[in-house]
């Protein structure tokens, strides 16, 4: 099933891998999709926080959806958005 992975590197070629960032769900595997910064909190409440919003593929009956899912420790750990999908 397709996720996201997670990684990071100070320098862009040695890499440390980090635990999944966000996993399959009920609404299916996580797809392609991006990251905002969201400077002002709209999405976390009041802390600045980043923003992935993702396509979630369900492979069973290849319908897609848009979802979003929220970090505010620099994209350490996520969460995904109560009410996904949400487009």
């Amino acid at each position: 099933p397709m996720h996201w992975g997670h990684a990071k590197s100070k320098d862009l070629f040695t890499w440390t891998h980090l635990p999944i960032a966000l996993a399959p769900d009920d609404h299916g595997w996580i797809f392609s999709g991006s990251v905002v910064h969201d400077s002002t909190g709209t999405v976390s409440g009041r802390v600045p926080a980043l923003v992935a919003i993702f396509t979630h593929h369900n492979p069973f009956t290849h319908q897609q959806a848009q979802s979003i899912a929220s970090s505010v420790d620099h994209g350490a750990t996520w969460h995904k958005y109560d009410a996904n999908p949400v487009l």
